[in-house]
C-alpha cells in the first residue's frame, strides 16, 4: 500500500485538471476542425457518391475523394518514415541473442502503411470515376 503525500495529491490533482480541460477543448474542436476543411467522413460521402445526379456533384464528390487519396498517402509516408526509425533503433541484447523477442513494431509500420496507400489508391480510382461521371453528364446536356 502506498502513502499519497499531500504535494502528490496536489500535482496529480493539476496534471488532471490541465490535461482534462485540454482534452475537451481538443475533443469538441476537432470535429469543428475537421468539418470546415479536410476530406469528409467516409459515410458522407458514400451517401454523396450514391446521390450525386448533376455534373457539378460529381466533380465535388471526386474532389472529395482526391483530398481523402492525399490524406492516405500522408499517412502512409509517415507510417514509413516510422518504419525506418524503428528498423535503425539499437537492439537490446536479448533481442540479439533470442530473436523471437525481437520487437515486430517496424513490420506493423510498413503493414499501415501499405493499407493506407491502398486505401489512397482506391479513393484516387472512385475520384477519377466520378470525373468521368461529371464529364459525360455534362456531355449529354
Amino acid at each position: 500500500m502506498t502513502t499519497m503525500t499531500r504535494g502528490t495529491l496536489t500535482a496529480l490533482a493539476v496534471t488532471t485538471l490541465l490535461f482534462g480541460s485540454a482534452g475537451l477543448t481538443t475533443a469538441t474542436a476537432a470535429p469543428q476542425a475537421q468539418a470546415q476543411a479536410g476530406p469528409t467522413a467516409s459515410d458522407t460521402l458514400a451517401r454523396r457518391s450514391a446521390e450525386a445526379t448533376t455534373p457539378a456533384e460529381h466533380a465535388s464528390v471526386a474532389r472529395d475523394y482526391r483530398l481523402r487519396a492525399e490524406a492516405f498517402e500522408e499517412q502512409a509516408q509517415e507510417h514509413e518514415a516510422d518504419a525506418v526509425r524503428l528498423a535503425e533503433r539499437r537492439r537490446f541484447p536479448v533481442e540479439l541473442k533470442m530473436p523471437a523477442v525481437l520487437r515486430r513494431d517496424g513490420e506493423r509500420e510498413r503493414r499501415l502503411a501499405m493499407q493506407a496507400r491502398r486505401a489512397a489508391r482506391e479513393a484516387y480510382e472512385r475520384a477519377d470515376h466520378h470525373i468521368r461521371l461529371a464529364v459525360e453528364e455534362q456531355l449529354a446536356q
